[in-house]
């Protein structure tokens, strides 16, 4: 198994200058590697940028299929994705990573290892971008749960779809109904939108793409999975989280995390898809927490709650 794209480093130090930790890149839902494109492009005109290794949430996925030990659930596809990054040699000795969504979700599962003890934990530094902790109302939680079945249910529709016609039907339905939910006004008036959903489409035309996310947003709803309010509350300086101004509900998530003490920013001119929208403004406010992580010891970004210009 690999969740990893290790064929993917971009950009690292000059031969003088001190090592530099590696950048993990986690995609969203429905996203894939190729996503974080402009970001890295961004990246790379940073001085001292960091290598970059793109994470894959569906090989991870495809990996606990495989395993036999049950469904994918969130925990279960956090362990298998960070099981592939560690046998990545330029990631055994700790690495930062920037999870995007759902893939802030599962980043923040390998915290709970740490708080846990767990001698196997990696030295690990996280941004969730545009990431919620998770949801702690019972009634909210148990809405979240049908919704997301519901979701499951017709992607594993399109993987059993056998006409091309009918698979590309239920894909378009699909997407259309998936964007057009407020979070992602912002992101499809961007001219990157097309290609995002030209990926999209490509991708979900291989049943077997569509049914590893059906098991995925089934397994790792946060409906069916504990909140980690408490892993990013206990994970203090090791976080950061920020999301875009135009995303309301995320906004919320900041005020809340700035609330427990840890490091937020507020993006100007962006909604949820931030790599996507912004992947100027995301990579210099990356490259900026690395720079303080490592010159100060991992202490506190100061100035909670300012914005990026």
């Amino acid at each position: 198994m690999s969740g990893t794209h290790p064929d993917r480093e971009v950009h690292g130090a000059p031969h003088d200058a001190p090592p530099i930790r590696p950048l993990v890149l986690i995609h969203g839902f429905l996203g894939s590697p190729d996503d974080w494109g402009a970001f890295e492009s961004a990246l790379g005109k940073i001085p001292h940028a960091p290598p970059t290794v793109r994470a894959d949430l569906v090989e991870a996925a495809r990996g606990v299929l495989a395993s036999g030990v049950g469904r994918v659930t969130l925990p279960r596809l956090a362990c298998a994705l960070l099981e592939s990054l560690r046998r990545d040699p330029r990631l055994q000795g700790g690495f930062d990573a920037v999870g995007y969504s759902m893939g802030g979700r599962v980043a923040l599962e390998w915290l709970v290892q740490r708080g846990n003890g767990s001698a196997s934990a990696l030295d690990i530094r996280l941004m969730l971008a545009s990431a919620d902790p998770g949801m702690e109302d019972a009634a909210e939680r148990s809405r979240r749960a049908g919704v997301d079945a519901q979701l499951s249910d017709r992607l594993a529709g399109i993987d059993a779809a056998r006409l091309p016609a009918e698979r590309a039907s239920r894909i378009a339905s699909l997407l259309a109904d998936w964007f057009a939910m407020p979070m992602f006004a912002p992101l499809t008036a961007t001219p990157a939108f097309e290609g995002i959903l030209k990926r999209r489409q490509d991708d979900l035309a291989s049943g077997d793409i569509a049914r590893c996310w059906s098991e995925i947003v089934g397994g790792c709803s946060p409906g069916a999975n504990e909140p980690r309010w408490d892993t990013l509350r206990a994970a203090g300086d090791a976080c950061m989280v920020v999301t875009g101004e135009l995303d309301a509900r995320y906004c919320a998530v900041v005020k809340r995390s700035s609330q427990l003490g840890i490091a937020t920013r507020m993006m100007k001119d962006a909604g949820h898809a931030l790599p996507t929208e912004q992947p100027d403004a995301l990579a210099r406010l990356t490259a900026a927490w690395i720079a303080q992580g490592a010159a100060e010891g991992e202490r506190n970004l100061a100035a909670h709650g300012t914005e990026i210009p």
